[in-house]
């Protein structure tokens, strides 16, 4: 659903598929607004998600961005994952609190010779990764707004302007 140019999101069943592609990706941006404020308290909230194997105890996904849950490592920080299948590498946003009805822009890069950078509102953010491979091919769905094609774990808020860029 949109509401003007950026998709709504009711944090209960709404999502959207993109399908299988996004092979190589290095960058993703977006504009993301919380419906309510998310901090350390609360749930996990998938922004954005290709996952593996359903998110098993040991999880690979193959990329994913999330606002991690109260009972999660960084509980309130926007999250950042990209693995192979046989390993994750992860990075988190500074910030653990974010605020209802504000707009943050986000991008999320992997670069060959820098690794894993996240930047919110332009400001690289402290935690970095060496992790360099870009996205691979997959017949998992990619999805915006909940966990991959689980279709679990929604996002309440809007998104919009969303880029994919094969360079860093």
């Amino acid at each position: 659903q949109t509401q003007g140019n950026a998709y709504s999101f009711n944090g209960t069943n709404t999502y959207a598929k993109l399908g299988e592609m996004l092979k190589d990706v290095k960058t993703i941006e977006f504009w993301i607004k919380p419906n309510s404020s998310i901090n350390v308290s609360s749930d996990i909230q998938p922004v954005l998600v290709r996952d593996i194997d359903g998110m098993a105890f040991i999880g690979y996904e193959e990329f994913a961005l999330f606002f991690d849950g109260s009972q999660g490592v960084n509980p309130g920080k926007l999250t950042f994952r990209v693995g192979d299948g046989t390993q994750n590498a992860t990075i988190y946003s500074d910030r653990n609190t974010w605020n209802a009805d504000q707009w943050y822009h986000v991008a999320a890069v992997v670069d060959p010779v820098e690794g894993m950078m996240l930047f919110i509102d332009g400001k690289k953010q402290t935690s970095t990764h060496e992790y360099s491979e870009a996205t691979g091919n997959s017949t998992r769905k990619t999805t915006i707004g909940c966990w991959g094609d689980l279709y679990i774990r929604f996002f309440e808020g809007k998104i919009d302007d969303i880029r994919f860029s094969s360079e860093a």
